[in-house]
């Protein structure tokens, strides 16, 4: 499963009936890069909003936190 980046969180916990093998990566403009879409899901103070508007190729933004981005690669959900 390819990893993702959880504020505070470096390894998801297993639970009793489910196990998912995430963990967290450092957000750099390379990874941002190697990924299709971006989904903000949860906004946070720890994401670098502007370094995602820059290098990611499409942002789903679903708590409006790229409203002050205007750019073609940013969707509001």
């Amino acid at each position: 499963m390819l990893p993702i980046r959880i504020p505070h969180v470096p390894h998801f916990p297993a639970m009793r009936a489910h196990h998912f093998d995430l963990y967290s990566v450092d957000l750099d403009a390379q990874m941002l890069q190697s990924y299709d879409c971006v989904v903000l899901a949860t906004a946070h103070h720890a994401f670098d909003y502007a370094l995602i508007a820059k290098h990611a190729r499409l942002i789903v933004d679903t708590r409006g936190e790229f409203k002050t981005f205007p750019q073609d690669n940013i969707v509001g959900a």
